[in-house]
Formats: structure tokens, C-alpha cells, sequence
């Protein structure tokens, strides 16, 4: 009888450890289950109302390309800028139009809508001018912070972030910026290397800079001195 006890414990134990990996949600891998959406199959984008009310905006990649080699994606996601995109309408951001990200945004790195998607890039310009927008939190799965991405945030003043790269005008006019926490323990290349005035941070105040305990000194001997403030263990 104890015996069969205290395999029944060991059970119960090894179950709830089961629940509380799978419903983790760490700066690792941030998910999303279930949110409300609408799908745009002539276009191939989405619109996703996430559990805090937050409107995300999607699209379908099928197909990446790096350094010349072309790679099949099948359950990749770009977050995208604003509902003309969910019209099928290219044009240019304008001053004129709405500001869709504002406040606090978490991007998530898995989210399920009619299958289990990987946000695997940003666009290019994705929060041009959000000029409401006060933090934003990235995962591990963007690699890269695309040109102009933040660019004219004037009320922007946290970011988190796991990157390689901080492309050109990443963070342009950010003139309130304060703190951002970079997961990454080698320091992310600014600027694109074929260009010679990046601008990544032009008209950004220093700021305080968060990173790996392990990874400071490398921070501080790398071109990130040059924009911080303070270079911090994360908290």
C-alpha cells in the first residue's frame, strides 16, 4: 500500500512539473494561445487581437534568403505595420495615418492561431513614428531589428530585445529612450556595414543598457559604450 502511495505522489509530481513547463511563458519563449484573429487569404496576413487587447499585425513569410540561399518557411510570421497591409494596400506610411502600436507592446515568439506560428521578423519601418508607443518587448526569434523600426518613437523609453543585428535607424529620434535590455550574449552588430552613416541612434539621449552578467566587459569594449550610459548587469 505505501508503495502504490508513493508511486501515485511520484505521478501527481511529474505531471504538474509537465503543466508548468509547458505553460512557461519565459523572456526565452514568450507564446500566445488562442487569441482572437481575422485572416486575409488573398494577402496572407493577419490581424490578431492578443489576450491583453493589443492588436498585432501578421504575415505569412514563405520563403527566406540569406546570403544568396533561399529557404522554405512554412509556419514563419513577419509582424507587419498597419491594416492597409491587410488590405493589400502598398503604399508608404504617412504622417496622417493612425498610429496602431501604442503603450506596451510584447511581441510574442510562438502564437496559435489556426496552426502554431513562429514570428520569425519584423518589417521594415513596423513601428514607424508610433509615437504613443512606450515599450516594446521582442523575442528571441527576431534576430534582427529592421531598418527604420523604431524610428520617430518619440515616447519610446524600454525596449527588450534578443538581436544580431540593430539595422540602420533602428531606433532614429528616440528621444526619450532610457533602458534596454539585451538578452544577447555576444553585443549586436549596429548599423548595416554597407552604409556608411547608420544613424541607428541619432538624437537618442545615453540610456542604461541591461545584459548577461557574464557578457559586460564585452559590452563595455564594444561600440555600445559609445551610446550608453551605463552598461548593467540584468535585473
Amino acid at each position: 500500500m505505501r508503495t502504490k502511495l508513493l508511486l501515485f505522489a511520484a505521478a501527481i509530481a511529474l505531471s504538474l512539473a509537465f503543466i508548468g513547463c509547458k505553460g512557461g511563458n519565459t523572456p526565452d519563449d514568450p507564446s500566445e494561445s488562442n487569441p482572437k484573429y481575422t485572416y486575409d487569404a488573398s494577402t496572407r496576413k493577419y490581424e490578431v487581437t492578443m489576450n491583453d487587447g493589443q492588436k498585432l499585425y501578421f504575415a505569412v513569410v514563405a520563403l527566406e534568403v540569406r546570403e544568396g540561399v533561399a529557404t522554405k518557411l512554412d509556419t514563419a510570421l513577419t509582424l507587419i505595420s498597419y491594416p492597409n497591409y491587410m488590405r493589400g494596400d502598398d503604399k508608404s506610411k504617412t504622417d496622417e495615418e493612425p498610429y496602431l502600436y501604442k503603450g506596451n507592446v510584447s511581441v510574442p515568439a510562438t502564437i496559435v492561431l489556426d496552426k502554431r506560428w513562429t514570428v520569425h521578423a519584423m518589417m521594415e519601418q513596423v513601428c514607424y513614428y508610433c509615437k504613443e508607443l512606450t515599450t516594446i518587448e521582442l523575442p528571441a526569434t527576431i534576430d534582427k531589428i529592421s531598418y527604420n523600426a523604431f524610428a520617430g518613437c518619440k515616447q519610446l523609453k524600454k525596449v527588450s530585445l534578443y538581436a544580431t543585428l540593430i539595422d540602420d535607424g533602428a531606433f532614429y529620434e528616440c528621444s526619450a529612450l532610457e533602458a534596454m535590455t539585451c538578452y544577447s550574449i555576444t553585443p549586436p552588430r549596429i548599423g548595416n556595414p554597407d552604409f556608411y552613416n547608420a544613424e541607428v541612434f541619432y538624437n537618442v539621449p545615453k540610456f542604461d543598457l541591461y545584459v548577461p552578467q557574464a557578457s559586460i566587459d564585452v559590452y563595455k569594449n564594444s561600440d555600445w559604450k559609445n551610446y550608453t550610459k551605463n552598461i548593467l548587469p540584468m535585473e
